[in-house]
């Protein structure tokens, strides 16, 4: 990449810009070697390129401090991408004319939220959705972003086990959509 820095730092630059009263860093390193101690000093931890296994540990540690610490996971894949949020249980106020309503939600962890059935989710449901949920690095244990046409025979060989597994019609996850995924260059390895 040209310009001397990591998307990521380049994104953290950016983030600096919009608040300069907030403070915004890059940690590096494997993500299973920072304990829950580490994102005690956190307000916000956001992560991208990863695989399902980390996402759900670095949300679990989260959810484990005392203090709320919101956590974010950013997956961008060429023109298609997903954004998963937990703020846990999260109060906010609601302004009506004459008063002030307090309003609470309670946000789903990462690991509930992916062991939705895929039957129960909305018929309009994004294909994107289901292919975003493909499997295929983790069972392959590569990293993010490691794959090329050649996988396209097991990775629709995992889709037909998975959407059998959650009663899902193939189609649901169309073969075009699937390989522009494959093929496609992790935004870290632009």
């Amino acid at each position: 990449m040209g310009g001397g820095g990591s998307l990521v730092e380049l994104c953290c630059d950016s983030l600096k810009d919009f608040n300069p009263m907030v403070h915004v860093s890059v940690e590096k390193g494997d993500l299973s070697s920072f304990g829950v101690d580490f994102f005690e000093k956190f307000d916000v931890v956001v992560i991208n390129c990863c695989l399902l296994t980390a996402k759900k540990s670095v949300n679990e540690k989260c959810r484990k401090l005392s203090k709320r610490v919101a956590f974010y996971s950013v997956d961008c894949r060429v023109s298609c991408g997903e954004i998963f949020v937990d703020l846990q249980k999260y109060c906010y106020a609601k302004k009506k004319i004459d008063e002030t309503i307090e309003c609470q939600l309670q946000y789903q962890s990462f690991e509930e939220a992916i062991a939705i059935p895929w039957r129960s989710l909305p018929k309009r449901m994004s294909k994107l959705y289901f292919a975003m949920r493909e499997r295929f690095e983790e069972v392959e244990k590569r990293k993010p972003g490691e794959t090329s046409i050649a996988d396209m025979a097991n990775v629709l060989k995992l889709r037909n086990e998975l959407c059998l597994a959650h009663s899902l019609n193939e189609s649901e996850i169309p073969d075009a959509l699937l390989e522009r995924l494959v093929v496609s260059k992790h935004t870290s390895d632009i």
